[in-house]
Parts: structure tokens; C-alpha cells; sequence
């Protein structure tokens, strides 16, 4: 099996770890296929022993068009239950075992795809490698379950990695996700919720804050600002301007406002960008923000914690 790293387009220096079952990328370290999948109860290394010792019911194989198709099985007997004679036995067992390969063959092909697609928009995204793991441990799940069928592996790694960023609190909006995959943002949305639901997980509600926080850092605006943010962004919580709007639109306008205040040039333009949504909607949430909150007073109290803490 030919490989490529999608990190560094390495195409001859690879390791073959057969206890985790990964192709690594001996220039980068980057993960870029798997040589096996490994149950969390056993470990195989045989074609046929990895399909025979399957949790999932019948040995089962990948058809061009998608659909399940039951690998022969060993009992070697004609349609009356006659049993085969020797030479019809071993054209059989050779059958089976090129049918198994295949399967084999189709399986691997397509969870390496998989992986690897999930690995590279995690790296194009800049997120941790726990996200890529927990990614890769949804999509077996899912797909030993048989709910992924007929559904687009671009857009179900999307969707995993908005689900898993959403477990782990890690800051990212979806719209981030859909513009780095270049995959609509509404079909993204559908496969998550569904994901959400097949798995029966809990998501929690984003904080502004947290995109806040993020914003800060990536355009370097320093800890008053910061801390001017999160008063204008807890001060909405309680003016209830925050519910069914976007955190991160939210955060945006509050770290405009607060840079804006403090005498730190930044545009909308800017802050937009970083945050991954529009102008329009740093526009609105700032008026909204500016209208029912008294920002100079928040800005007041920020000033004074400062020069009590020097």
C-alpha cells in the first residue's frame, strides 16, 4: 500500500507500529493511515482472524455499491447440506480466502481514508491531537454500528470534530470548520445533530467567554482587555442579550468594544476574521451591547482593578 503524508507530502519514509496498528510518518510524526484495527478486548493480525473474530454479527464485506455481503462461510456444504467433496472444499476455501482479503482490503481503505481526512482538517484547524483520537474512536463506533452508510466521509469528519470540540470545551465555531473544509455549514450542522443523537451525548452551551479569551490571545490585545470583555459579556448574560445568539458573534463584539474603549485600534474587519463570522454580525451584537449596557462604568471598574494591582 502506497502512502502520503498530508502534512509534509512525504511519499517512502514511513514506521509500521503493529501494536497500535498506525502508519507514522517518519519525518513528521504525523499518523497517515492504520495497518489494522485493534478491539479493545483482543488483537489479530490475520485477514481471516479479524474478520472471523468480528463482535458485530455475520462477516460482512464492503460491495462496490456500499451494501453488506456475507463472506462464504466454513461449513462447506451444497444448497441440500451435502458436504463438498475434497477438491470442492479447497476451490471453496480459496474463494473464501480471496473474499476476505477483499473485504479486508475495502474496510482498511476506507477507515484509512477516514482517519486520515480527520487528522488533516485537525491540523489545518490547528486543534490538539485528543480531538483526532476521540474523532477516530466516534467514527469506528458509528460505522461498526452501521449508521454512517450513504453518508459523505468529508462531512461526517466535519461534523465529528464540531461534536468532539463541543465535549472537550474547546472554543471553534462551526462556521470555522465549514469554511477550513470547504463543506456547507447547513450539511455540517445535520450530520452533527445526528451524531449528537446516535450517540447519545450531552453538549454543553458555549461561553462567549471562551471565544473571548481565544480572541484576545490570537490578536494579541492584552489583559485589560480581556478582562473589560468578559465584564461586558457577563453584564449581557444578565441583560439576557446572550441566549440564541452566537457566542462567538457575542465575544467578538465584546472584544471590539473593550479594545475599542481601552485606545487599541482594531476594526471589525479584523475582529470578524479571527472570529470566523461577518462584519454584519459584529455590527449588530455591538449596537445591542452599546445600547443596554454601560460600558464606560464597566471600563472604569477595569482601570481602577489595574492601578490597585501595581
Amino acid at each position: 500500500m502506497k502512502y502520503r503524508c498530508p502534512r509534509c507530502g512525504n511519499e517512502t519514509d514511513f514506521e509500521y507500529n503493529y501494536e497500535t496498528g498506525e502508519v507514522i510518518c517518519k519525518r513528521c510524526g504525523f499518523v497517515v493511515g492504520t495497518i489494522m484495527e485493534v478491539g479493545p478486548e483482543w488483537r489479530v493480525f490475520e485477514p481471516e482472524d479479524l474478520l472471523e473474530r468480528r463482535r458485530t454479527g455475520p462477516i460482512e464485506k464492503l460491495t462496490r455499491v456500499g451494501g453488506p455481503e456475507t463472506v462464504m462461510d466454513r461449513s462447506y456444504k451444497d444448497v441440500h447440506g451435502k458436504r463438498l467433496s475434497s477438491l470442492q472444499r479447497a476451490e471453496a476455501a480459496r474463494t473464501r480466502k480471496v473474499e476476505i482479503k477483499s473485504a479486508l482490503f475495502h474496510e482498511h481503505k476506507h477507515l484509512r481514508y477516514a482517519i486520515g481526512l480527520i487528522q488533516k482538517y485537525i491540523y489545518d484547524l490547528h486543534l490538539p491531537e485528543n480531538v483526532a483520537e476521540t474523532c477516530a474512536v466516534w467514527y469506528k463506533k458509528l460505522r461498526d454500528e452501521g449508521v454512517m452508510r450513504g453518508r459523505s466521509i468529508e462531512v461526517v469528519a466535519a461534523a465529528l470534530i464540531y461534536a468532539v470540540t463541543r465535549q472537550l470545551d474547546i472554543p471553534i465555531s462551526l462556521d470555522e470548520i465549514a469554511r477550513v473544509t470547504e463543506i456547507p455549514k447547513k450539511e455540517i450542522a445535520k450530520i452533527y445533530r445526528f451524531i449528537v443523537k446516535k450517540l447519545g451525548l450531552k453538549i454543553k452551551i458555549i461561553d462567549p467567554m471562551d471565544y473571548a479569551a481565544k480572541l484576545v490571545k490570537e490578536l494579541e490585545l492584552g489583559d485589560q482587555v480581556l478582562r473589560l470583555a468578559a465584564k461586558i459579556i457577563e453584564e449581557a448574560k444578565k441583560l439576557d442579550l446572550v441566549a440564541g445568539r452566537s457566542p462567538a458573534g457575542i465575544a467578538a463584539a465584546a472584544v471590539y468594544i473593550a479594545a475599542r474603549e481601552l485606545g487599541i485600534r482594531k476594526t471589525q474587519k479584523e475582529i470578524a476574521e479571527k472570529a470566523n463570522i461577518t462584519e454584519v454580525t459584529i455590527r449588530n451584537r455591538y449596537r445591542e451591547l452599546q445600547e443596554k449596557i454601560n460600558i464606560q462604568k464597566l471600563k472604569e471598574e477595569v482601570l481602577k482593578e489595574t492601578a490597585s494591582s501595581q
